[in-house]
């Protein structure tokens, strides 16, 4: 079974493993780089020791400081003193040696380290010469054991965990409020998703940080608007798809009828009849176009490449019949980017709306990656400007459909921009990239 641990329990056991470790290491690391300086702490209480004792002729009274021993003599090494506490493991043996050791050295102080009995002695021996016969030639060593240093070593732990705990506290007070802080931002926005549903994407995440969160947040929101337009354009469509294909229906409906109460003759309602459903034929195969552009979106990996002059020369040669308006154009090769079937339908429905709004005259204009046609039609209105693309939108005369919907996914599709483009006596289509 999975344990279920929050982001702030996952935070908290991080900060404390990693203070561990690190509380950890840097005990050994002081633990090892301290150890001369203990030493050096100890000789000193040994020096301090043996000054003090300098000035005791009869040392016998002399107390010295916790868990220090002396041995002093004078000229005669059998004739010598010792304090009260010695460490256990000093036996007269060692006691000797002491004395040996303090008889052969030549130097006025010096500090030794010996292992006795399995036990570190730490000890230093002060030789102070007499002058004349009024003070004899003198000889003190001062000892200890590794208590002062285990001491030392103790008061170090002890200062450690002190500053430690306090570091923890603040370094975990810290963690603790950061953790508050991030966890809020991350509900706000775990429920400014949830609430997106229920209010079908009107309303942002309201969360404004300067961290990624922030970046997260604003690429939600990005999305969600995303989402929001692409509902909104969803419903103007099949609004629009409704309408669009309601007049045909109707019309055909109202024929069959008449044709049934012997109101219009089969011959007139075949006619209109044959009419309408091209006309459904025409917007149906709009609708497909439109649908394939979308999976090409999706699923286009190569784009071939595309002789625009020789489909715009094939559409031409149908449009010849079927306006009275002169084509002005200049075919160069032009080369685009695509397929054939897209640009052959965007390109028709561009000539279908200049046809649609054409006095006398359409120019076309060609090279590679560059198409521009005109016609000497009413300018385009400035409020529709923005929005003819969309489907279904309406334009100033209540024209509406889907066939500049279709050439705004074919040019975007494939890298293009497209243009419109008002002149006092006309209006110009340009795609280009």
């Amino acid at each position: 079974m999975k344990i279920k641990l929050t982001l702030s329990k996952q935070i908290t056991i991080i900060f404390i493993t990693a203070f561990t470790i690190t509380l950890t290491l840097l005990s050994i690391f002081l633990t090892r780089s301290l150890g001369d300086i203990y030493e050096t702490v100890i000789y000193d209480r040994l020096e301090s020791e043996g000054k003090a004792l300098s000035f005791y002729l009869d040392t016998a009274n002399y107390r010295p400081a916790e868990n220090i021993g002396f041995i002093s003599y004078y000229d005669d090494l059998t004739n010598y003193v010792v304090s009260e506490f010695l460490p256990t493991f000093v036996d007269p043996m060692t006691i000797s040696l002491l004395l040996k050791k303090a008889d052969m050295q030549i130097d006025t102080s010096a500090n030794y380290i010996n292992t006795v009995n399995d036990e570190l002695l730490y000890y230093s021996i002060f030789k102070y010469h007499g002058f004349f016969d009024i003070v004899e030639d003198r000889c003190i060593i001062v000892l200890t054991d590794n208590t002062i240093k285990n001491q030392l070593v103790k008061e170090t732990f002890l200062k450690l965990f002190f500053y430690g705990f306090i570091a923890f506290s603040i370094g975990y007070l810290i963690i603790l409020l950061w953790t508050r802080y991030l966890v809020a931002g991350i509900k706000t926005i775990k429920n400014g998703i949830y609430s997106m549903n229920k209010t079908f994407y009107k309303e942002d995440i309201p969360l404004k940080r300067c961290d990624e969160l922030g970046e997260l947040v604003i690429s939600i929101n990005t999305m969600r608007e995303q989402i929001y337009t692409n509902n909104k354009t969803k419903q103007e469509l099949i609004q629009g798809i409704s309408h669009d294909l309601k007049t045909p229906i109707a019309v055909i409906k109202s024929y069959a009828e008449a044709v049934e109460d012997g109101l219009s003759s089969p011959m007139d309602a075949a006619s209109i009849t044959l009419k309408q459903t091209k006309r459904l034929n025409e917007k149906v195969n709009n609708l497909l176009n439109l649908t394939r552009l979308d999976y090409i979106t999706v699923n286009y990996d190569n784009m071939d490449s595309v002789r625009l002059d020789l489909i715009v020369s094939e559409l031409l040669t149908g449009y010849s019949y079927q306006t009275t308006a002169t084509f002005d154009v200049v075919c160069n090769q032009a080369i685009f980017d695509g397929d054939t079937n897209s640009w052959r339908i965007a390109i028709e429905n561009i000539l279908d709306n200049a046809i649609h709004y054409t006095k006398s005259v359409i120019q076309i204009r060609m090279d590679d990656h560059y198409l521009s046609i005109y016609n000497d039609g009413v300018p385009v209105d400035e409020a529709y400007m923005n929005s003819m693309f969309k489907p279904y939108e309406k334009s100033a005369d209540g024209v509406f459909g889907l066939g500049l919907s279709i050439v705004y996914k074919t040019v975007n599709l494939y890298g293009y921009t497209i243009e419109v483009k008002n002149q006092d006596d006309g209006v110009y289509f340009i795609i280009s990239r």
